[in-house]
């Protein structure tokens, strides 16, 4: 499950500056535009850009159901415009998607989206293939009103023209990203604050450790700010899908969690992520294109 990814765009940072509580107004964090927050802009940046996918199982009243959950970052262009996914067919070909699977769920800062299609696979359908053919490859078109199309495909690999994921895979991540925040939630009635995010493995040699640096909020007005370190998962169960993921995952990527318990008054938590290569002094990043990630105790 992936819980609170709607905010999901990432900053990687080779300083490792704490919150400054200067940046703190009306109980709010604020945070402050600077060189790096614009780091990723077009044209670094694709038109359209394969951020995150998973192909999981939804329950839903007892009963199951394949789904594919896939999201881009697209550059913002004139309307009308649509952003399609393709499946790769049994025949070689790709079958699209309806669009209306398609939306926009994080408008980021009015030039960037994020874009998320979370769609149903019919297993049965010829077109795709049995429910046992596995991984799904999908590629992403992104089509504009004056007719101009682009399209993220994924980098070939023998036959394959697209990005491929399945079943207990766990999340796929882009290759142009080192770390993501992967989900979070607060509850309120335990005080119970839970947070994840995955790293690339393969840039990662030598020690390495993670931090969650985060502020909160209480009903009676007191600001805390804090750092904890987060730890690496090598199993991690999903109890609403009936399977565990081993890590690293098929994607070469390794989950780590952090579990904290607050004071029944916190009300809001505000953090970002930081991961240490410590062998080579450099720190990585995930504030969420410089605003942070919120959580609501709940």
């Amino acid at each position: 499950m992936i819980v609170s990814l709607l905010a999901v765009a990432v900053l990687f940072s080779a300083c490792g500056e704490e919150f400054n509580t200067a940046d703190f107004n009306e109980g709010r964090y604020l945070a402050a535009a600077s060189d790096e927050a614009r780091r990723f802009d077009p044209p670094v940046w694709k038109p359209v850009q394969f951020l995150q996918s998973k192909a999981y199982i939804s329950r839903y009243r007892w009963m199951y159901a394949e789904r594919l959950l896939v999201r881009a970052l697209v550059r913002v262009m004139p309307e009308p415009r649509q952003l399609d996914l393709f499946l790769k067919t049994i025949e070689g070909g790709w079958m699209k998607l309806p669009a209306d699977r398609a939306r926009m769920v994080d408008p980021i800062d009015g030039y960037r989206e994020i874009w998320e299609f979370d769609a149903s696979i019919d297993s049965s359908r010829p077109s795709i293939g049995p429910v046992a053919r596995h991984p799904y490859e999908f590629s992403i078109r992104y089509r504009l009103a004056n007719g101009e199309i682009y399209w993220d495909r994924g980098k070939p690999s023998g036959k394959s023209s697209g990005y491929r994921t399945g079943l207990g895979d766990g999340v796929m991540l882009s290759k142009e990203l080192k770390l993501l925040r992967d989900y979070d939630f607060g509850v309120k009635s335990t005080s119970r604050f839970f947070s994840t995010f995955l790293v690339r493995e393969e840039f990662a040699d030598g020690k390495v450790a993670a931090d969650l640096v985060y502020a909160t909020f209480s009903t009676n007005g007191q600001l805390t700010i804090q750092r904890d370190p987060f730890r690496p998962e090598d199993v991690f169960n999903y109890p609403d899908y009936g399977y565990a993921v081993q890590y690293p995952n098929a994607h070469s990527l390794r989950r780590w969690t952090i579990t904290k318990y607050f004071s029944p008054a916190v009300e809001e938590v505000i953090y970002h992520i930081e991961y240490h290569l410590l062998d080579h002094g450099i720190t990585y990043r995930d504030d969420n294109f410089g605003r942070y990630y919120i959580v609501r105790m709940r």
